[in-house]
């Protein structure tokens, strides 16, 4: 299991974050996360897959409230430091309850309407 201590320093992040990249399988589920979460920076991205591996889509607490989505009780979140050191927490898809028809835009899905737009 990954060190899910909110309190790590720069340092230690840094650290997992190049054992992660440096890793056949850690850059499979880095990609994997930043093609579903394309709202997310890649410096936060990076942070939060070094802390759990198996996200699919995450948001914060507001922003899941702003979906209509309710964060279930006894969920922590997964903790990642913005770039003034503030600790910040997103919650993954499976911790919330609310309307499951909500699927976000990814990348490909973008492209796929700006060419489809394009033809109009």
């Amino acid at each position: 299991m990954k060190d899910m201590n909110p309190n790590r320093s720069f340092k230690e992040i840094n650290i997992s974050i190049q054992n992660m990249l440096t890793n056949g399988e850690g850059v499979k589920k880095f990609l994997r996360f930043v093609a579903n979460n394309p709202h997310l920076t890649l410096r936060d991205s990076c942070q939060i897959v070094t802390f759990k591996e198996n996200l699919s889509f995450c948001h914060t607490y507001q922003a899941w409230e702003r979906m209509n989505f309710q964060v279930q009780e006894d969920r922590i979140g997964v903790p990642y430091l913005d770039e003034n050191g503030n600790a910040n927490f997103v919650f993954d898809l499976t911790e919330v309850s609310g309307n499951f028809d909500y699927q976000p835009l990814t990348i490909a899905h973008k492209k796929v309407i700006k060419g489809l737009s394009l033809l109009n």
